[in-house]
């Protein structure tokens, strides 16, 4: 189990790391995301807050590497039901 911690460089609330794995010999980091609950998601079209999640997505992203380390984030992502904009990505 790796004992870096991240979150001092994380600066988005609404997005919790949920394992954060660096391969044996250190070439590949994954980090793990997915929405925090606590908040409610906000539509990407008119940044109001949405009650209503459509559903959940995930993405692998190509992050910049970190000192030798290749680092992809899986993010998982809502899409939420925004009474005025439709069915949309949540902004972050």
């Amino acid at each position: 189990m790796c004992k870096r911690n991240i979150r001092p460089y994380w600066p988005f609330c609404q997005v919790k790391i949920e394992q954060f794995k660096v391969s044996d010999d250190g070439s590949v980091t994954l980090v793990k995301l997915k929405p925090d609950n606590r908040y409610l998601p906000i539509c990407s079209g008119c940044k109001q807050k949405a009650r209503n999640i459509h559903s959940y997505h995930t993405r692998i992203i190509r992050d910049m590497p970190m000192a030798q380390s290749i680092v992809f984030l899986q993010l998982q992502y809502r899409k939420v039901r925004c009474p005025q904009c439709g069915i949309r990505v949540e902004y972050y």
